[in-house]
């Protein structure tokens, strides 16, 4: 099963995975995967679901020598943590990717979840992604 959780930017999407991942857990099930959210310098904080580690994911500023979007530049370090939170996630009952953005759709990023699910190696997920990029 496959769920999709959308809205605009700043709606409460990463809200309500936190809330369902403390329901699933409640529940007995283990979650993996990756949160992500901003941090009060407006930096992309990524945080790996199962260890509660997180990394910087990406920034305003011109510090980071990965991808770019209209607004951020991307921190490398960061997409490696959370591929590996991910591909880690994987074993999980459920899976929690937050979120399918703009580097996604470029085949960058966290891409690799949409071919995993395609394959069906994954057998419960949640997947966020903004409604503007649903089609």
């Amino acid at each position: 099963m496959n769920i999709v959780v959308t809205g605009a930017i700043g709606i409460g999407k990463t809200t309500v995975c936190r809330k369902l991942i403390e329901i699933v857990r409640n529940q007995g099930y283990t979650c993996g995967g990756i949160l992500t959210y901003k941090a009060a310098d407006k930096s992309i904080i990524i945080e790996d679901i199962q260890s509660g580690e997180k990394e910087t994911l990406a920034s305003i500023n011109n510090v980071y020598h990965g991808p770019r979007t209209a607004r951020y530049s991307f921190n490398p370090k960061g997409i490696e943590f959370g591929i590996q939170a991910v591909d880690k996630g994987t074993s999980a009952a459920i899976l929690v990717v937050d979120e399918i953005g703009h580097l996604e759709l470029r085949a960058e990023g966290f891409a690799n979840i949409l071919e995993l699910i395609k394959a069906g190696k994954v057998k419960d997920c949640i997947l966020v992604i903004r409604s503007e990029l649903l089609p």
